[in-house]
């Protein structure tokens, strides 16, 4: 089964993360997507003070939205391993997991999720070769300047994602929050409600 991991903060998760998700889905043939939200020590507040608990329900809430059920499963094990977590760690962690249960097969290596915007930094990661040999890479659609460019000079083997370019960043989410400013169009409805009700990120919405 063809299996696809898209980590970050998801801090919030927003539309953009649920659509780039969907076209892995639809267009590139993965049958799952994972989300991978990474850890974040309870000792040390993230912006806003939403916990590692509220972006997993945000997740939830967001997946369930967009009617993502059937594809989109939510890993915590970032969350669970605790300090810094890599990429590559992740996915051995995952592959080693699904092979086990049998959820994947022996011959074949979990997606990786990149989006554009990470790609010159990526000959920077921690085994990044390794990462390469070892997941099939995924590039995903982000506004970046010289994008063409960008991807013709990524070395690594990897198939494009012509998904629909997405604006939304959850630094726009927290920044318009900040401003009061309104950030319902950003992100799904129930995720919405979630923030308002729980006054995440310390500011009132303009709503």
């Amino acid at each position: 089964m063809k299996i696809a991991v898209f980590g970050g903060s998801f801090n919030p998760v927003h539309n953009g993360h649920i659509a780039a998700a969907r076209s892995v889905h639809e267009e590139a043939g993965y049958r799952t997507v994972v989300f991978v939200p990474a850890f974040h020590s309870p000792f040390k507040e993230l912006p806003g003070g939403a916990t590692n608990d509220d972006r997993i329900r945000m997740l939830e809430l967001a997946n369930k939205n967009k009617k993502a059920g059937e594809w989109a499963k939510i890993e915590t094990c970032e969350i669970l391993r605790g300090g810094i977590s890599y990429t590559i760690d992740t996915i051995r962690f995952l592959t080693e997991k699904y092979r086990t249960n049998g959820i994947l097969d022996p011959n074949e290596k979990l997606g990786f999720i990149l989006g554009s915007d990470l790609v010159e930094g990526f000959p920077h990661w921690k085994n990044a070769d390794a990462l390469a040999r070892e997941s099939d890479l995924i590039l995903v659609q982000r506004p970046v300047e010289n994008r063409e460019q960008i991807h013709s000079n990524f070395v690594y083997p990897h198939i494009s994602v012509e998904n629909r370019l997405f604006s939304e960043s959850s630094t726009q989410v927290r920044e318009n929050l900040q401003n009061r400013e309104t950030f319902k169009s950003l992100v799904a409805p129930s995720v919405y409600e979630y923030i308002i009700e729980r006054n995440l990120y310390s500011f009132q919405a303009a709503k």
